[in-house]
């Protein structure tokens, strides 16, 4: 048996998960709809039920993408308590970079977007919540203010940071 908390774990979770897409003719059926509501009925009898859960067929742009958001962070999230301890915090901090679009537009100076008073990141901003997500997106956020075009590459430098094989900093994320 494979070890909880193993590499080997992990792949094999990542396999069974991620093997399983929509295959040619689910994603033809699925273009040729018109209607936001038939789309999603066909969607939800495919491999991307899971994706689209959380969508109905009022939903916006903005419930859609925040909808995306939040399954993409519950994905990192599952994939790093797949992972040995040492790797977590690296993949953790994978979680972060779908807010990095909104933080750099507030370092800027810009007024908070509609949207994100629905948004789990609003609070975690408004708030200095304790989780270590949220502490992650203060610190950049305040190194952000001092330059917001750095904003990507101070995440990325926080990676490299957090990964726990030398060579894998650079094997990984080359620049």
């Amino acid at each position: 048996m494979i070890e909880a908390g193993s590499l080997e774990y992990a792949h094999a979770r990542l396999c069974a998960r991620y093997g399983v897409r929509p295959d040619e003719l689910a994603w033809r059926r699925i273009e040729m709809i018109r209607d936001f509501g038939a789309m999603l009925d066909t969607a939800r009898a495919s491999p991307l039920a899971a994706w689209i859960a959380e969508i109905g067929p009022e939903a916006n742009a903005h419930t859609i993408e925040r909808a995306m958001r939040a399954h993409l962070r519950e994905r990192i999230a599952a994939i790093a308590a797949w992972m040995p301890s040492v790797w977590r915090a690296a993949i953790e901090w994978c979680g972060v970079v779908v807010d990095l679009p909104v933080l750099q537009h507030l370092a800027r100076g810009g007024a908070p977007p509609l949207w994100l008073r629905d948004d789990p990141l609003d609070a975690a901003l408004r708030e200095g919540g304790p989780t270590r997500r949220e502490l992650g997106l203060a610190s950049l956020l305040a190194a952000g203010k001092v330059d917001p075009d750095r904003l990507a590459a101070l995440w990325r430098a926080e990676l490299h940071r957090r990964l726990p094989v030398r060579g894998a900093r650079s094997a990984l994320l080359a620049d």
